[in-house]
C-alpha cells in the first residue's frame, strides 16, 4: 500500500478490517503535505504491517507506534515537524533508519527485537536530537551508526545493552555530533570488545575515539560522578529499594555557573552524571502536578577527583513537602 502526493489529505481513515492483510503488510506513506498523523489508521490491533515508511510529511508531528509483533523495518525521515517518535514491543524488528527529522528532539526505542537480534540501527541527521530512551532487549547488532546529530549529548540508552555480557555489535559507527561529551553508555561494550568494527571520530574530546571514552568513563582521577533515582517511597524507608515505584521520564538537570546539562531517567528512574571539581546544583525539572521532590534541590562542591555523589529525589504530595519543610 502505497499513499504518497496528496497534498491536502489531512488524515487516514482506520485501516482495520478494510484491506486484506497482504495488501496492509507493506506500507509508504510520503509526500503528503498536511498530514498531521497515522495513529488512527494503525490501531495497536493492526499487526499485519511488516514494512512502515514514512518520508516526506512536512505536517506529521508525534510518531507512536506499539505492539507490532510482525514489524520487521521501518524507515523514518524527512519529516520537517515530527517532533517525538515512540517505537517500543516490537519483537520482529530488524532494521530502523531515523534520519533526517529537521526539529525530532525525542525517541524512545524499547522492547523491539526479543530474539535479540536487530540487522541495522541508523540515528542520523536530527539536528534537534537531545533525548534518547532505552535500546529494547537487543544483545546482538549488525550495524549501529548515530552521524550528525547536532544537539545529542549522551549515549546513555546504550547503557542497559552495554551491561549485558554477551552483548556485542558487528558494527559501530559514532561520527560528527558535536554536542555528544558523554559516551560512558558503551564503555563496558568498548572495554571487553564487543565491538568488531569501530569507527568513533569527529565527536567532542571525552567521546571523540575509542580510548578516549575508555579513559574518561573508567579513570576517577579526572573525572566525578553523581548518580541517583526518582522514586515513589511506598514503604516510606526514605531511601528507594525493592518495593518502591521508580519514575520515568524525569528531567534532572546539573546547573554549574550558569551551565546546565540535563538527563531523564531510564524505566528504573535511574540518571547519572559525569562532570568537573566545582559547585553544582542538581536538581529534578520537570512539571509534577501536586507533586514535589524531597529534596527539592542539592549542592554539590567538589575541589578535587574520584567522587561519587548519590542523590536521590523522592517524590512527594506538595502538602507533605510542606511540613517536611517546616519541620
Amino acid at each position: 500500500m502505497i499513499i504518497s502526493n496528496n497534498p491536502k489529505l489531512k488524515s487516514i481513515v482506520p485501516l482495520k478490517g478494510k484491506y486484506p492483510a497482504v495488501i496492509t503488510q507493506y506500507v509508504i506513506i510520503k509526500n503528503n503535505l498536511v498530514l498531521d498523523s497515522i495513529s488512527e489508521a494503525f490501531d495497536t490491533s493492526n499487526s499485519t504491517i511488516r514494512y512502515l515508511q514514512i518520508d516526506n510529511n512536512p505536517a506529521f508531528n508525534e510518531f507512536n507506534f506499539l505492539n507490532r509483533i510482525n514489524l520487521d523495518s521501518i524507515i523514518i525521515s524527512n519529516n520537517s515537524l515530527l517532533y517525538k517518535i515512540t517505537l517500543k514491543n516490537s519483537p520482529s524488528l530488524k532494521y530502523a533508519d531515523v534520519s533526517n527529522n529537521a526539529i525530532l528532539d525525542s525517541l524512545i526505542i524499547g522492547n523491539n527485537a526479543l530474539y535479540d537480534v536487530v540487522n541495522s540501527f541508523s540515528i542520523t541527521n536530527n539536528p534537534k536530537l537531545v533525548y534518547i530512551k532505552e535500546f529494547g532487549a537487543y544483545s546482538y547488532a549488525k550495524k549501529l551508526n548515530i552521524v550528525n546529530n547536532n544537539t545529542l549529548r549522551d549515549l546513555n540508552f546504550l547503557y542497559n545493552f552495554s551491561q549485558r555480557s554477551f552483548s556485542s555489535i558487528d558494527s559501530l559507527v559514532i561520527y560528527n555530533n558535536p554536542s555528544l561529551v558523554n559516551c560512558c553508555g558503551i564503555y563496558n561494550l568498548l572495554l571487553r570488545g564487543g565491538v568488531r568494527s569501530i569507527y568513533i571520530t569527529s565527536n567532542p574530546s571525552a567521546c571523540s575515539n575509542e580510548s578516549e571514552i575508555i579513559t574518561y568513563c573508567n579513570n576517577p582521577a579526572t573525572t566525578n560522578f553523581v548518580y541517583g533515582r526518582v522514586y515513589s517511597d511506598l514503604n516510606t524507608n526514605n531511601k528507594p529499594d525493592a518495593s518502591d515505584i521508580f519514575i520515568d521520564n524525569i528531567k534532572i538537570q546539573i546547573a554549574k555557573n550558569g551551565n546546565n546539562t540535563t538527563h531523564i531517567t531510564s524505566d528504573t528512574g535511574r540518571y547519572y552524571f559525569v562532570n568537573d571539581t566545582g559547585s553544582y546544583t542538581i536538581q529534578p525539572i520537570s512539571n509534577f502536578s501536586n507533586f514535589a521532590t524531597i529534596p527539592v534541590s542539592q549542592i554539590i562542591t567538589r575541589i578535587t577527583y574520584g567522587n561519587k555523589d548519590t542523590i536521590n529525589f523522592k517524590l512527594a504530595p506538595t502538602a507533605l513537602l510542606m511540613m517536611h519543610l517546616l519541620y
